[in-house]
């Protein structure tokens, strides 16, 4: 064996022992040159195969944005035509109400008599009413005391639209185009509500100093 060891050890052995100390060096410098290329090897696999994922990865990627880019496109392209579409559809106009299919001005209570307090009633008859007021405070022989029952109750027996139409009217001037006691009980005055005409005649009844006016008769007209 010692005769092996020395024609294999190129430095010669020393008298007396079978290693060769350099030799051993040697070889634990070559295992390691073995190892660090094994090492050496599996990290490029391992570079190259990270290399290739990031390729993969960059790719898909890149291809997102313009599948998102077309797909935006289309939808863009989808929402033009559906506008041009709706653009070109012709809107439908509403059909226009003929005058005789407008709400005529009719009473607001039922036929007959109806209560409105302090004395006073009204008598539907039809498209006409009369109020009555032959009370101690509010029969009367002036214009504007007139005036301001009228005010007060028309509203009750032909609705709210009566109302905005009598305070469009300024204090004073409604009760116009004669006397209150000798013309307009037969003339009556004219209300103008909206393309509808109310007209208004007084009622009277004789009284101890000359005719008192106790009511009027409304009616409705073009």
């Amino acid at each position: 064996m010692q005769d092996l060891a020395v024609q294999t050890c190129p430095h010669g052995l020393r008298p007396g022992t079978t290693v060769c100390l350099h030799c051993r060096h040697d070889a634990r410098v070559a295992a390691r040159q073995r190892r660090f290329r094994l090492l050496a090897r599996a990290g490029l696999i391992m570079l190259g195969g990270g290399a290739v994922v990031a390729l993969v990865i960059g790719g898909l990627v890149a291809i997102g944005p313009e599948e998102d880019a077309a797909i935006a496109a289309i939808g863009r392209s989808d929402t033009a035509v559906s506008t041009s579409s709706a653009s070109t559809t012709p809107t439908a106009k509403p059909a226009a109400v003929a005058p005789s299919e407008r709400a005529a001005l009719r009473p607001a209570i039922p036929e007959g008599r109806r209560e409105l307090g302090d004395s006073m009633f009204a008598v539907r008859e039809g498209p006409s009413v009369s109020v009555y007021f032959d009370t101690e405070t509010l029969r009367t022989r002036f214009d504007w005391k007139f005036e301001g029952v009228v005010r007060a109750t028309l509203p009750l027996v032909y609705g709210e639209v009566t109302r905005s139409a009598l305070d469009s009217i300024p204090s004073g001037t409604l009760v116009r185009g004669g006397d209150l006691l000798t013309d307009l009980p037969s003339r009556g005055f004219p209300i103008a509500v909206g393309e509808e005409r109310l007209r208004v005649w007084p009622i009277t009844r004789p009284g101890r100093d000359g005719p008192l006016v106790v009511g009027y008769r409304a009616s409705s007209g073009k």
